[in-house]
C-alpha cells in the first residue's frame, strides 16, 4: 500500500512539474488538488486498513491467549492426574509387595509344619497344592500330585460320595486312611476345612501321620493279652497245685 502511495504522489509531482513547464497553472492546480485529495483519501484508506489489520491482529491474539489459558489448565490437569496416577500406582505396587510377601510368608509355614496339607477345588475334588509334609505321606513328588483326583490319595471313598461336598459330613480330627502312591495305606487323623478364595469353593485337608501311635497302641494291646494269658495260666497253674 505504502508503495502505491508513493508512486501515485511521485506521478502526480511529475505531472504539476510538467504542467508547470508548459505553463499551464489551472492545469497545474487542479491536479494538485486531485493529488492531495486522493492522498488524503489513500492515508484514510491505508489508516483503515492498518486499523483493521490491528483488531485482527488483537482478535487473533486474544484467542492465542485464550488457547494458551486452555492448554495451561489442561496441563495442570493432566499433571495432577500423572501424579495422582502415579500415586495410586505407588500404593498398588506396595500392596503387591505385601502381598507377595504374605504369600511368601504363608509359603514358608505351609512348608515348615509337620502336618500335611492339601489344597483341593471343592466342584472338581482335583488337588491344586500340596505341601512338603503331604507329599512326603504319599511318597510322591508335587508333579505327580497336584491335578489329581483326591479320591486317588486322600480319600478312598468313590467319585459322587465325598462325604463332605455329596453328603454334607464334616472331619474334624477324625480317623482316616491315606492312600500313598504305591497304594499303600497309611492311618492318618484329619481335619477338613471348607473356604472360599475369590469366589472359588476349596477344601483345605490337613493331616497327621499316627501310623506310630497305631503301633504303638497294638504293641500295648498285644502286650496286655500276653500278661491277661500269662496271669490267667499262672493262675491254673497254682490251682492245680
Amino acid at each position: 500500500f505504502h508503495q502505491v502511495l508513493i508512486f501515485f504522489f511521485l506521478m502526480g509531482y511529475l505531472v504539476v512539474l510538467f504542467a508547470t513547464i508548459a505553463k499551464l497553472p489551472f492545469v497545474g492546480e487542479l491536479l494538485i488538488g486531485f493529488i492531495f485529495l486522493f492522498g488524503a483519501l489513500f492515508v484514510f484508506w491505508g489508516i483503515k486498513l492498518q486499523l483493521t489489520m490491528l483488531l485482527s491482529l488483537k482478535s487473533g491474539y486474544s484467542k492465542i491467549v485464550e488457547i494458551n489459558e486452555v492448554l495451561s489448565d489442561q496441563h495442570a490437569a493432566l499433571k495432577e492426574t500423572n501424579r495422582r496416577l502415579t500415586s495410586e500406582i505407588g500404593k498398588r505396587e506396595r500392596i503387591q509387595e505385601e502381598l507377595r510377601k504374605s504369600e511368601r510368608h504363608i509359603k514358608t509355614i505351609l512348608n515348615s509344619v509337620k502336618a500335611g496339607i492339601l489344597t483341593i477345588d471343592a466342584r472338581t475334588h482335583r488337588i491344586l497344592d500340596a505341601n512338603p509334609a503331604a507329599l512326603a505321606m504319599i511318597r510322591a513328588t508335587r508333579k505327580e500330585v497336584v491335578n489329581t483326583s483326591c479320591h486317588q490319595f486322600i480319600c478312598p471313598a468313590e467319585e459322587g460320595r465325598c462325604p463332605i461336598t455329596d453328603l454334607g459330613n464334616t472331619v474334624d480330627n477324625s480317623e482316616r486312611v491315606l492312600l500313598d502312591i504305591h497304594g499303600g495305606k497309611v492311618p492318618i487323623l484329619k481335619t477338613v476345612v471348607s473356604v472360599e478364595i475369590d469366589g472359588r469353593p476349596l477344601l483345605i485337608e490337613s493331616f497327621i501321620d499316627i501310623s506310630q501311635l497305631k503301633k504303638a497302641q497294638a504293641e500295648k494291646e498285644s502286650a496286655e493279652k500276653a500278661s491277661i494269658a500269662k496271669s490267667s495260666f499262672l493262675a491254673n497253674m497254682s490251682h492245680e497245685l
